[in-house]
């Protein structure tokens, strides 16, 4: 076995010299380029997080929601969810029919009831001072 000796290379040779430094100034440049984009799109992500967070804050805060208690528009939100799928039931609906009529027959009969009320109470001062009248006219 005989051992080769290669001679130590202590880099390229000279003419490389210039190639390596522009590799090494392209590496560079392309790093740089590469961080420079990196930091742009993290940044326009930021923004346009922080504008959507903006925008469905001022949404929520117009429609009534409290947006600083996230439990409150949760509930607030899971509510109005509920009240959506009930008005879509059909017994539902029948149910708030029925309700209306109750109220319009509730409005038509008030305006008899006072004034009967108002005709018993007429007629039963009227009575009872006629009934004065007479027994004191009698004695």
């Amino acid at each position: 076995m005989t051992a080769t000796t290669e001679p130590a290379s202590s880099g390229p040779p000279p003419g490389d010299a210039a190639l390596t430094v522009d590799i090494v100034r392209d590496l560079a440049r392309s790093a740089a380029q590469n961080a420079v984009r990196d930091a742009v799109a993290e940044a326009a992500r930021d923004t346009a997080e922080q504008a959507a967070k903006t925008a469905v804050r001022d949404v929520l805060e117009r429609l009534g929601f409290d947006t600083t208690d996230t439990r409150a528009t949760r509930q607030d939100a899971d509510w109005l969810r509920d009240a959506r799928l009930r008005s879509a039931d059909p017994e539902y609906q029948r149910d708030r029919m029925f309700l209306r009529n109750q109220r319009l027959a509730h409005e038509q009969i008030m305006p008899i009831f006072r004034r009967t009320a108002i005709g018993l109470v007429v007629g039963a001062a009227a009575t009872a001072t006629w009934l004065g009248l007479r027994e004191m006219l009698s004695s």
